[in-house]
């Protein structure tokens, strides 16, 4: 689906949904298997270009119950929050609820519908969260996954064609485009806000945002690492970012990708 080229441009999607999660990680690569602990949803108007809704929820995790301290120190999750959410299952069961009540979902045709039937689109900053880590967690609780995870946006990759730079993470391209980082660094719901905003950003400028990224149908390939398409991201938002992260420790994804050698950062 592309973008109609009229005095006016027409975007491919009505609304986007950025979504930004964060799962259980330890320094150690032996670490997992990973799961969702933050869940947290924006929905964007594209003709509007503003926020219409917001969706967020802990998660608790089954598999490690227990947070390690470098994810607690990473993300600002502690542990009462995830003791006291819901499982996710039940999380994700709101999520759709949250769609439906939109009217973004047919609720007899959730899992049936054809990614091209509807009105959104996932949008992340990288392609791990669509491409690893929701398919993981979808697989341990047992859960079909939906048409409409089965592609998704890229904003990394619409942010460097509009720029002519290469790829860089959330906060460098906050930087470039002179927007202020909100809130904390590595938290779900307050990346989600960032990343919105820099959607918005390009959106005012003309941004057509189709579908970068379709899921690979071989599961061998699911687990590779998130950022595996622009692996100069890290060195690049380190160079433009200051967030508060310590630089050694490879901030947000140190073992969200046990299965590989390649610990780029998108962030």
């Amino acid at each position: 689906m592309a973008c109609s080229l009229t005095s006016n441009l027409i975007q491919p999607f009505k609304y986007l949904i950025v979504i930004d999660y964060e799962a259980t990680c330890d320094e150690n690569r032996g670490f997992g298997p990973q799961e969702i602990i933050e869940f947290p949803a924006i929905l964007i108007d594209t003709n509007e270009k503003k926020i219409i809704s917001e969706f967020h929820s802990y998660c608790k995790p089954i598999r490690n119950p227990i947070l390690t301290d470098f994810c607690k120190q990473l993300t600002g999750i502690q542990q009462h929050q995830v003791e006291n959410a819901p499982i996710f299952n039940e999380v994700f069961e709101s999520f759709e609820k949250w769609l439906i009540e939109l009217g973004l979902l047919d609720p007899q045709q959730s899992s049936q519908q054809s990614s091209q039937q509807f009105e959104f689109a996932i949008i992340h900053c990288g392609d791990w969260d669509s491409r690893t880590m929701m398919p993981l967690q979808l697989s341990l609780t047992n859960i079909p996954t939906p048409s409409y995870f089965n592609r998704w946006i890229n904003v990394k990759k619409h942010y460097s064609n509009f720029t002519s730079k290469p790829p860089t993470g959330m906060v460098g391209m906050l930087n470039q485009l002179k927007l202020p980082l909100v809130g904390r660094h590595h938290s779900g719901i307050d990346d989600s806000r960032n990343i919105t905003a820099i959607v918005i950003h390009l959106l005012s400028n003309g941004v057509c945002f189709d579908i970068t990224t379709t899921a690979n149908p071989n599961p061998r390939n699911r687990n590779r690492n998130r950022n595996q398409n622009d692996s100069n991201s890290n060195s690049n938002s380190n160079s433009n970012s200051n967030s508060n992260s310590n630089p050694n420790s490879n901030p947000r994804n140190r073992n969200r990708n046990n299965n590989t050698n390649n610990n780029t950062n998108n962030y």
